[in-house]
């Protein structure tokens, strides 16, 4: 097997360029008369082609680095290509081109290996998907190998500690599937129970629990999932945010890859909320999002809140919006990513939060602020109902120790 050397890049089935491999450098190259900015900051329209600098993130930059799956997924793509093709080492064109079609939102790289493995629809279990994962990563020996293909391409690009998988649920028969999503089924992104026994370790209940409040505090929280597998392992979904109530794929791009930034850089609320009005021309309903999720996030110490956990949504005509909400929990750790007015979380005040609001015509931003510190009833009651002695890895008081604003 022979290491591909270019691919070409096709967004709503319409070819929009090439991305070319040369050595350790990539280059991309727009189809002429390409329509869509995609990516309107590191690959402008204006200029032909574009040859990446980065030595990082696989050579790629910007919107494809958010194709590729995160480290959980990227371990187990490396393990496919191991196993089934020894001693071939994979440049990040193949990987694209395994990824093909499956990824999170519209952008698709042909030729696909294994394309017919996304149009096909595989029964799953919650509890199977738990072992296939251990045996993509242990041993050749599957126990299944009609899910193989199908599980490899599932892995999601979203960034974060533990394993997301793009499956989808069919809630009157309470089923699942890997593969195309048909017209009965809910497209989700699964984030499953990785813990030794169920008592142990209860993150998908307490992000399950924040996706309740986050709605309660008027933030756009689609809908979300707990599920329990027959051992008791419970596991969380979030419905996907790139796909349409046509059930069409938007194309999506990550704050990261907006900015063709390393996920864990730091930003200011001023230059998230710049970008949104001055590059991606967001409506006003978008701009008070950006501000609630900050002020949700400072509140409730949702510190994780990295640029892979921000994402932006563009239709066919070209329009951008801010997506739904789709990783939020409690996460305490030593800073935010997005600061506010220069500051970190344990100094902002209630002026800080003001002096943005003022700046980018945040006029609700007292009431926004209101609603979210209300929330907290609901984040008491739920962590009372859910989060007993048992779980003895659990911080209730940390969880609880809500920050208030005024």
């Amino acid at each position: 097997m022979k290491n591909a050397k270019k691919c070409s890049v096709y967004l709503w089935s319409e070819k929009i360029g090439e991305l070319i491999q040369f050595g350790s450098k990539i280059s991309f190259r727009y189809e002429e008369g390409c329509k869509y900015d995609f990516s309107p900051i590191s690959l402008p329209r204006a200029t032909n082609l574009h040859l990446f600098k980065s030595t990082a993130h696989n050579g790629l930059e910007g919107v494809f680095i958010d194709s590729l799956p995160d480290s959980a997924g990227m371990e187990i793509l490396d393990k496919y290509f191991e196993d089934n093709h020894p001693g071939f080492e994979p440049n990040t064109i193949d990987k694209l081109l395994f990824i093909g079609d499956v990824s999170l939102g519209a952008l698709e790289y042909r030729p696909a290996y294994a394309e017919g493995a996304s149009k096909k629809s595989i029964g799953v279990e919650l509890k199977e998907l738990k072992e296939y994962r251990k045996e993509l990563l242990k041993t050749k020996d599957y126990k299944s190998i009609k899910v193989l293909i199908g599980l490899y391409k599932s892995f999601s690009p979203l960034a974060g500690a533990r394993t997301k998988l793009l499956i989808n649920y069919n809630p009157k028969k309470e089923i699942f599937s890997i593969g195309v999503t048909k017209k009965e089924e809910i497209a989700i992104i699964l984030k499953l129970d990785e813990s030794r026994s169920p008592i142990k370790k209860i993150d998908t209940t307490i992000e399950w629990i924040y996706s309740q409040v986050a709605r309660e505090a008027k933030l756009n929280m689609p809908e979300t999932y707990l599920f329990t597998d027959s051992e008791g392992f419970t596991h969380f979904g979030v419905e996907r945010f790139d796909i349409d109530e046509n059930k069409e794929r938007l194309h999506t791009i990550s704050l990261s890859g907006l900015l063709n930034a390393d996920k864990s850089k730091r930003i200011d609320l001023k230059e998230f909320l710049e970008l949104a009005k001055s590059i991606l021309f967001l409506p006003k309903e978008d701009m008070e999002e950006i501000f609630r999720r900050v002020v949700f996030n400072h509140v409730f110490g949702n510190d994780d809140d990295h640029l892979k956990n921000h994402e932006f949504t563009m239709s066919k005509d070209g329009k951008w919006r801010l997506s739904p909400l789709f990783d939020v929990t409690y996460n305490k750790a030593k800073y935010m990513r997005i600061t506010v007015n220069g500051k970190n979380s344990d100094i902002i005040i209630l002026e800080d939060f003001a002096l943005v609001a003022s700046e980018y015509k945040i006029d609700s931003y007292m009431q926004i602020i209101e609603n979210v510190q209300n929330a907290k009833a609901l984040l008491c009651l739920l962590v009372d109902e859910k989060i007993n002695d048992k779980y003895y890895d659990v911080d209730r008081e940390n969880i609880l120790n809500t920050k208030i604003i005024f």
